[in-house]
């Protein structure tokens, strides 16, 4: 399974950090964008290094509309993972 399609993806994760600063710093060195080009490079090598492991897991999405008493869900069980 494809972790990445469920997470944000380092791009859009770097920018969110680097809009944060006011924009005082962006006249200085290089052009914003390569910045963000390099924070993401980095945000991708730490991720590329964490290793997830599952024991007795259970994951659940539940959607209830409003209104509703009942919903739908669904529900995976994980006992282990290698």
């Amino acid at each position: 399974m494809y972790w990445s399609s469920f997470m944000t993806s380092s791009m859009q994760l770097a920018k969110e950090c680097l809009s944060q600063k006011l924009t005082d710093e962006q006249g200085e060195g290089s052009q914003p964008f390569e910045g963000l080009e390099k924070f993401a490079e980095t945000i991708e090598t730490v991720l590329r290094r964490v290793k997830v492991t599952f024991i007795d897991t259970v994951l659940r999405i539940e959607h209830v509309p409003e209104n509703s008493k009942t919903g739908t869900a669904l529900e995976i069980r994980i006992e282990s993972t290698p």
